[in-house]
């Protein structure tokens, strides 16, 4: 079995309910893709961290060392495993807009990050994190998308929703 084809499979064990450590709360998006990659590769020992987030994007801002999807797009990027997500311009503003064909030849397995989806209490942005599963789906963690299938806080939607 690939790696890709072992997170797929691990990405629906979740969806199944047969994950028992799965988040139980919302916005815990990175604590999924966490499960997801233990449960393919690590048999639960919690490795992840340890193996994959080596780089604490502006830790002087930080409300505490909670891993965000800033930290995790960043390692996994200096590793050679993540994505170039070449972005567009849109009005002013160049960097949060993702070009829409960036991710066109994306395959199933593949681990999604964008690190400046939304704003932490403390004023620094935190992101986002998702597994894309066949049928162009996301496998996330967030508390309510429209249009999406949901079973507590993880949802199925859409590619680009």
């Amino acid at each position: 079995m690939t790696p890709s084809e072992r997170i797929v499979q691990a990405a629906y064990d979740v969806l199944r309910g047969d994950v028992r450590d799965e988040p139980k709360g919302a916005g815990l998006c990175i604590a999924l893709v966490r499960v997801v990659i233990e449960r393919a590769f690590y048999a639960g020992q919690w490795r992840f961290d340890d193996l994959h987030r080596t780089v604490i994007v502006n830790p002087r801002e930080r409300a505490s060392q909670d891993p965000y999807a800033r930290d995790m797009e960043a390692s996994l990027r200096d590793q050679g495993m993540a994505l170039p997500l070449p972005r567009v311009l849109c009005g002013n503003d160049l960097s949060r807009y993702i070009d829409p064909t960036a991710l066109d030849t994306a395959q199933p397995g593949t681990l999604l990050f964008r690190w400046d989806t939304a704003k932490y209490r403390n004023g620094v942005y935190v992101g986002h994190g998702g597994i894309l599963v066949p049928g162009r789906l996301v496998l996330e963690n967030v508390a309510n998308r429209y249009g999406a299938l949901q079973r507590g806080p993880t949802t199925l939607s859409r590619l680009g929703a």
